[in-house]
C-alpha cells in the first residue's frame, strides 16, 4: 500500500511501518504528517492504523466493485474485457490465495489512491490495471 494510502485529514501520505512485541510482529500505517515528537498535525484524527484493516478494506471493495452490475459494466467499457472475463480472473475466494507479494502488485495495478477519512475511505480504482492482471492470468 505504500505510496497509495493517504489522509483524508491533511491528504499525506500513510507511511507503513511494525513494531515488534514478544516476537510478534504488529504492522501499521502512520500519516507523514504526523510525527510523535512534534506538533505538525497534532490534531490529525488519524495518527496510525492497522495495516490489515486498509488491507481488508481494499479487498472488500473489490469484492463489491466485482458483484455490482453497473460496476462490473464500466469495468468491462473501460478495459474492454467482456464481464465474464473480469469474473474468472477475479474468482471467489481469490484473495485467500493471493501470496503478500502477489497482493502488493495488484494494489499497484489496481488502485490510484486510498484516502482515510474518519468515518469513510474513498478508493481510486485504475482500470488500465485490469488488462496486466489479465495477460499474467492468461499466460499461465
Amino acid at each position: 500500500m505504500r505510496g497509495k494510502a493517504f489522509c483524508g485529514h491533511c491528504d499525506k501520505a500513510f507511511i507503513p511501518s511494525y513494531s515488534k512485541k514478544k516476537q510478534i510482529a504488529y504492522y501499521y500505517y502512520s500519516c507523514s504528517n504526523h510525527d510523535e515528537s512534534s506538533e505538525v498535525c497534532n490534531n490529525c484524527p488519524i495518527r496510525k492504523l492497522p495495516a490489515e484493516l486498509i488491507e481488508d478494506f481494499a479487498k472488500a471493495q473489490f469484492e463489491k466493485i466485482l458483484k455490482s452490475k453497473d460496476i462490473l459494466k464500466l469495468l468491462s467499457e473501460k478495459t474492454g474485457y467482456p464481464p465474464r472475463i473480469i469474473l474468472d480472473i477475479f474468482y471467489e475466494n481469490f484473495w485467500a490465495n493471493v501470496t503478500k507479494a502477489e497482493f502488493t502488485r495488484m494494489v499497484h495495478l489496481l488502485i490510484d489512491k486510498i484516502t482515510v477519512y474518519n468515518d469513510h475511505v474513498d478508493m481510486d480504482i485504475k482500470y488500465g490495471g485490469l488488462k496486466s492482471i489479465e495477460k499474467d492470468f492468461t499466460e499461465k
